[in-house]
């Protein structure tokens, strides 16, 4: 398959690329390894190897950002076995087949399906995680040197960054793209002070625009003189030309006259910024690693054809405007770039902390914590008869039938019945489980737990669920 080239491709060379990298990523990735997203293809009467290109994708019904926040996790990648098995690559399937003669399971999760899949990596749009695989990360830096480039910076500039630290993509990028791109940078966040930015002696000033304004600010203030600050890099916002002006006056009181301000972003859900090219005012994207589509309504619609850990597919983004494929008349770069009309927000959603929040809260963090914690899909860990968990009362995840389908799907799994109960005003979920071909039953919970979170897994044999669900039905609602 043609790598396909983000900067200077030809439009119809690049979509003819772009279609063969989207059947690829559909076949051997999104379908086999997220169930949410199969049962909306199954629905849709989509099948893998019918697809051609992206014009395939319009019966297939957009992801809303209400459906994320709903169920964070339902969006990650999951390469159980028994997906590999049923859908997998040949490659993947062989090994893990040679895997299980040989003992050595845990070595293809190690060189294999970690690398890929696991993610390793989080920041939170909001109350959301998002994951990412090692590959991801490596795939973040890359994004995060593009951005730099069309900054017009280049291995001579020195960077300082006022965005606040933590668990944000427009933190993560610019830490990951300056590595890649062998810039000098320090991340001081927005707190520090004037004189320590001075000493620095930055070309570059990166934040989003409340921290940079607080920042040239202060620096004005204490009279600092700046020679060679020539960019402010603005990440995360949207700018209009009156708030680009107000800082741009703001940086050549401090900094170099001719000053220019580059913006970097992008809407929730998309895996990394993008950014304007300097002295242009358009987004350039990365068309080898997504695909983006107006739909009817003219709202933008984002799609993955290469990132793994959380996956979003014809994700509404609330921004309205135009996807252009042409060369830039400013930087003369070749590929799709966004003109944004409006959006939802011109702000990215910064990650959220207060107690009660659901996902990022502690102790009530338990369906984000699995995510991320969760060991790989195929492990074995030690012996466990029954597992109760003594705060998953509280944390029981919305009552959704749909996501039982996981106890269908996996291959440790050969008989089941799920109740749901209400105990002094909390839901709790009880799982009876018949094992199959499991010596040990503590990494079948807890593999089962990433998508249940249930209160309690009781073992029974097939025999007994059986006469189980003869009675009561495979779900049973006695809340």
């Amino acid at each position: 398959m043609a790598a396909v080239q983000w900067d200077h491709d030809k439009p119809k060379v690049r979509l003819k690329e772009q279609e063969e990298q989207l059947r690829e990523y559909v076949a051997h990735h999104l379908y086999p390894y997220s169930p949410a997203y199969r049962r909306r293809f199954d629905a849709a009467g989509i099948s893998p190897r019918s697809i051609t290109g992206f014009d395939d994708l319009a019966k297939l019904e957009p992801t809303r950002w209400s459906d994320v926040t709903n169920e964070p996790v339902a969006f990650v990648l999951r390469p159980t076995e028994r997906a590999i098995i049923r859908f997998g690559e040949r490659r993947l399937v062989g090994a893990i087949t040679r895997a299980k003669f040989r003992g050595k399971v845990s070595q293809v999760n190690r060189d294999l399906i970690d690398p890929a899949y696991k993610p390793i990596h989080w920041h939170f749009d909001g109350d959301v995680p998002i994951g990412y695989s090692a590959e991801d990360v490596e795939r973040l830096c890359e994004a995060g040197r593009r951005v730099l480039h069309l900054a017009g910076l280049t291995r001579d500039d020195a960077i300082v960054d006022v965005t606040p630290s933590g668990p944000s993509l427009e933190f993560w990028q610019l830490v990951d793209g300056a590595r890649s791109a062998g810039l000098s940078a320090v991340h001081f966040g927005p707190e520090v002070a004037a004189d320590r930015i001075a000493a620095a002696a930055p070309t570059v000033l990166a934040g989003p625009p409340d921290a940079l304004e607080a920042t040239l600010e202060g620096l004005r203030a204490g009279k600092h003189r700046i020679e060679g600050l020539t960019t402010l890099l603005v990440l995360g916002s949207l700018l209009d030309e009156a708030d680009r002006k107000a800082l741009r006056i703001l940086g050549e009181a401090v900094g170099e006259q001719g000053l220019e301000v580059v913006a970097a972003w992008a809407p929730a859900g998309v895996r990394a910024l993008w950014s304007e090219c300097r002295g242009g005012r358009y987004f350039h994207t990365y068309p080898d690693m997504e695909w983006l589509e107006v739909l009817p309504d003219g709202e933008i619609a984002w799609t993955s054809i290469s990132w793994h850990g959380t996956v979003f597919f014809r994700l509404r983004t609330g921004v309205s405007g135009k996807v252009d494929d042409v060369t830039c008349e400013n930087c003369g770069r070749t590929g799709p770039r966004i003109t944004v009309s409006s959006a939802s927000s011109a702000r990215r959603p910064s990650p959220t902390w207060a107690l009660g929040s659901g996902l990022v809260a502690a102790p009530a963090a338990r369906p984000a914590a699995d995510a991320v914690f969760g060991r790989p899909p195929v492990e074995e860990v030690e012996d466990e008869v029954e597992v109760e968990e003594e705060e998953a009362a509280e944390v029981l995840v919305p009552i959704d039938t749909e996501v039982l389908a996981v106890l269908d799907e996996h291959p440790g799994v050969a008989a089941w019945q799920a109740e749901y109960r209400r105990v002094e005003g909390s839901d709790e979920l009880i799982v009876f489980v018949a094992p199959a071909g499991v010596d040990r039953l503590g990494p079948l919970f807890r593999e089962l737990d990433l998508a249940l979170s249930a209160t309690q897994y009781v073992v029974q044999r097939p025999d007994q669920i059986a006469e189980r669900r003869r009675r009561e039905g495979a779900v049973v609602d006695n809340r």
